[in-house]
This record gives C-alpha cells, structure tokens and sequence, in this order.
C-alpha cells in the first residue's frame, strides 16, 4: 500500500510546469547487479516506486491548504518491458506522468518510461492503482482531490494487462517467513519484494540462456511479520522466448498473495 504523503524534493527532479510529467535520475549502484554486472529487475521496481512517492508528493502539494489526505492508494498491478538490462554505474532518466482520469473511474493508471544515459529508450511500464479510503477502511473511486491533478497522455500509453491465474500445486514449494528487512514504512511487505522472490526462485541455467524482457504483477493481498509463504514457480518454454510464471501463497490457507508473469528472451 502506497499513502500520499510530503516532502522537500531532493535534487535531480524535474518536473514541467503543469507538474503532469515528472523525471528523476537514478545511477545503478553495486549492490543493485548481478554477477554479471546487469541490474537485478526487481530494483527497476523499486526505482519507480520511488518516482512514483515523489510525484505524489509533488502533486499534493499543488493543492492549497491540505497538510493530509483521508486515503491511501494501493497498487494493483504493474507491468514493465525491457529492451535493454542497465549495467552498473549506468545513469538513467525515468518519467512518468498519471493518464487522464475519466468521470467514475475506479482506478488510476500510472505509466513510465526509462531512457538510458544517451536518451534511448530501454524501458516502459505502468501500472493500476486503487483508492481506499482510511476513515471508511474500504476501496473508493477517485477522490476529488485527485481528480484536479494535472494529467498527461503520450502516444501508445496503453494499460493492458494478462489474465493470470495460477492454481496452488499439490507439490511442496519453497516456504519462509516474512521478516523485519521485508517491511516497509507502513509495517507490511514491501511490494517489491514479492518480485525479488519470484526471480530468486529461477533457476540458475536460466540466467545463462536467458535474460528477462517482461514482468507483470498482479497483486492480491498484502503480507505482515512473521507469515508464512511459498513460492510456486511453472516454465513454459517456447522456440526463442521462456515464460515463467509465479505464484506467492500462504503456506498455511494456501490463500495467494500475488501472481507474476515473467517473460525472458535468449542471449
């Protein structure tokens, strides 16, 4: 869960004046890549849930007179597409702007797009995001507030997402149980957690034959200390494409937590 909140922007934002684009650069760091040097998928999550926050807050402030918000917003589901894998110190620009919302909208669609330290585009993404309001402790449609941010639209935005549904199997996955270092601010798994899970599962071999193009997310429930989880992982091999998807359950009510589907093209 994501709650709108403020702050002073730090440098190396940009934002245009009708606050409906945002940019922010980020430089991959060492403890980001693989032993090949390549940044690890799950912190490009992490990276735009980190724009995401500071254009929020950015927008929030444009709204005179309100110190807080009665909601909280929620994703749930992400995608990303991957032409390129950044290596390490690689410097990259990410953008990302809210599409316009139309009347009696339940969700909100942010996108992305991610360019790499010579302007070429190596990436896109977007996701859904819910409402909830915290008084009530239930999902609503787009509050007010909301609906008076600046919006942006760029051609080919679009927000289609796959059907994922995956059965629990019978068979015994790997299991373990959340811990502190899971937790973000809001004491519960971190979104992007359940990605790095989901790739920590792969095997191997797959990272020498293979290198990921695609990562969709649909996000069911959220996960607190101390429960337990497994992660089922099923490969559908083609010709020149792998496609992996991904299952996180509760061990014990086998209730499913959140569904992935990775794609992986060859080297």
């Amino acid at each position: 869960m994501i709650q709108i909140f403020f702050l002073t922007l730090p440098p190396l934002l940009i934002m245009n004046t009708e606050h409906s684009k945002f940019s922010q650069n980020f430089q991959v760091r060492y403890g980001e890549v693989n032993q090949s040097g390549q940044l690890m998928i799950h912190h490009l999550f992490n990276y735009m849930q980190e724009i995401a926050f500071n254009h929020a807050d950015a927008l929030a402030n444009t709204i005179e007179g309100k110190s807080h918000f009665d909601f909280a917003v929620v994703w749930t589901r992400m995608k990303l597409e991957v032409e390129k894998i950044p290596n390490w110190k690689e410097n990259l620009t990410i953008s990302t702007w809210i599409s316009p919302l139309k009347d009696q909208q339940r969700f909100a669609f942010r996108n992305f797009a991610i360019f790499n330290q010579s302007g070429q585009k190596i990436g896109k993404g977007y996701g859904s995001l819910l409402f909830f309001d915290l008084k009530q402790r239930k999902a609503v449609g787009v509050p007010k507030d909301v609906e008076n941010y600046p919006t942006h639209e760029e051609p080919g935005d679009s927000h289609h997402f796959s059907q994922i549904d995956i059965n629990v199997s019978e068979k015994k996955d790997t299991s373990f149980s959340t811990n502190f270092q899971d937790l973000d601010i809001y004491r519960h798994v971190n979104n992007v957690k359940y990605i790095e899970w989901a790739f920590n599962e792969v095997k191997p071999e797959i990272y020498k034959l293979y290198i990921p193009s695609s990562v969709e997310i649909n996000f069911l429930k959220e996960l607190r200390l101390g429960e337990s989880v497994c992660v089922q992982t099923e490969y559908l091999e083609g010709s020149s494409e792998l496609l992996i998807k991904h299952l996180i359950y509760k061990e014990e009510s086998g209730v499913k937590i959140a569904q992935l589907q990775t794609s992986w093209k060859k080297k």
